[in-house]
């Protein structure tokens, strides 16, 4: 039902390996031991260890096992059993990516990686991946040379696994069985991009007032949201692969700062089409989505200090008011460029076909400038990393003040699932909140 999630690779159909998904019931407490003990008698039946765990080590390995085993069987429940064809035909179930450089295993910062992740984790894997064992299948990673990027390993759900899954002695094990660890982290900074795709990795910062502030109120937008009725009907097609307890968000700040970025992400919803959400309902009803209508420029006006103009802002003069979804991209890409205040020379990927043919980025570029020449100090210079983090306070302030008036909002980085029934008071909300942090108006739209 979903589209790929966030962080998934759509061609191979693998996403990031989850450490702190557990089992949190007893019958996927009792698969994992199940797991424990097939990993154990192989490494005695063929002395894969010289010595026994101590029981520090012991516990380690259990914890590391049942995230291993717990994530594995989240990935077979979320894709349906759904399997892809690997490069030469062999229809494989999807997996999870991860590193298992034991460089890269032993650099763990304890903000972002549970205690019980260490370089253990190669030889938990290869065990789980022999042929007696099968609880995992493993594609090991390359490493990057001078003509391109290495690859991460790959792991996907073994056939024993599988068939753990589908046997009775664990009848019906899915999403309610397994959860997210609660001492996760929820506030996230990534280092400077390496390029306009890669979103960097996790770097560690010194907590202080503002990054508790920042992650006692995304905790307290959790907890709301963990306790909230959120259900979706069944009865729509691929909704059985829906997980609706997936509601723990985290904010994901950018380029080492916290002046760039901090849009929320992780929430069951996020990923789903529009025709999609309408199988959602909250206490009971069905939902609306409330969505800021241009709020990236709108920002940027602020940030200038200037109004910006009456009308839509997309609709352009120089273009007779066409081709508002490649003004609306392009004009986006030039807020983040950073170029010093020099317009860029190449479009963003998928711009040049949503104009005229035959018009240079340059003449698009002019259009834009001529338009909204108070935005013109402000483009190429990478502001808009700073934008989106005035999006994502006014999103989190909308998101507390619902919270505190008994309103159950799902939100989606510009915009908020809600009942239908509030859809007034929750605008009202929106633009009041808008204009106490911009001192502008807005409009919201309603879809």
């Amino acid at each position: 039902m979903p589209k790929p999630l966030w962080g998934e690779d759509a061609a191979t159909r693998t996403r990031l390996f989850e450490p702190y998904r557990l089992p949190i019931t007893a019958p996927s407490r009792a698969l994992a031991d199940t797991c424990c003990a097939l990993i154990e008698a192989e490494e005695e039946k063929h002395r894969l260890r010289k010595r026994a765990r101590r029981p520090a080590d012991r516990n380690t390995f259990r914890s590391l096992v049942a995230a291993l085993v717990a994530d594995l069987a989240y990935r077979w429940l979320e894709t349906g059993g759904e399997e892809v064809a690997d490069g030469d035909g062999v229809w494989l179930p999807a997996g999870l990516r991860l590193s298992l450089s034991r460089d890269a295993l032993g650099r763990r910062s304890a903000r972002y990686v549970p205690s019980w992740l260490g370089v253990t984790l190669r030889d938990i894997i290869a065990v789980m991946a022999r042929p007696d064992v099968a609880l995992a299948s493993l594609e090991v990673g390359a490493w990057g040379t001078d003509h391109g990027k290495g690859t991460l390993s790959i792991i996907r759900p073994g056939q024993a696994l599988i068939a753990l899954l589908e046997e009775a002695a664990f009848p019906g094990i899915g999403f309610h069985d397994l959860g997210l660890c609660p001492t996760a982290e929820v506030v996230l900074l990534r280092a400077p991009d390496a390029s306009f795709w890669d979103r960097g990795k996790l770097v560690d910062y010194t907590d202080d007032a503002e990054t508790d502030r920042l992650r006692d109120e995304v905790r307290s937008i959790n907890t709301w949201l963990s306790r909230a009725d959120i259900t979706v009907l069944r009865e729509h097609p691929g909704a059985g692969r829906v997980d609706p307890s997936l509601r723990r968000m985290r904010r994901c700040f950018n380029r080492s700062t916290f002046q760039s970025g901090g849009r929320l992400f992780g929430g069951f919803w996020q990923p789903m089409t529009r025709e999609e959400r309408k199988a959602i309902r909250l206490d009971g009803e069905e939902t609306i989505t409330l969505d800021y209508g241009q709020i990236g420029p709108r920002i940027l006006y602020g940030m200038a200090g200037q109004v910006p103009p009456a009308g839509d802002l997309y609709s352009l003069p120089m273009l007779d008011g066409q081709h508002r979804d490649g003004v609306k991209k392009l004009l986006a890409a030039a807020s983040f460029y950073e170029g010093n205040g020099k317009p860029m020379k190449r479009p963003p990927d998928g711009c040049p076909e949503l104009f005229p043919e035959g018009l240079t980025i340059r003449a698009m570029l002019t259009a834009i400038e001529l338009a909204h020449p108070g935005l013109r100090p402000l483009l190429y210079r990478g502001l808009g990393h700073q934008a989106q983090r005035t999006e994502s306070d006014i999103l989190v302030a909308v998101l507390l003040k619902l919270q505190a008036m008994g309103i159950t909002a799902l939100p989606i980085h510009d915009a908020v699932i809600v009942p239908r029934s509030t859809a007034d008071a929750v605008e009202v909300v929106m633009r009041e909140t808008f204009r106490e942090i911009t001192r502008l108006p807005i409009q919201v739209k309603r879809e």
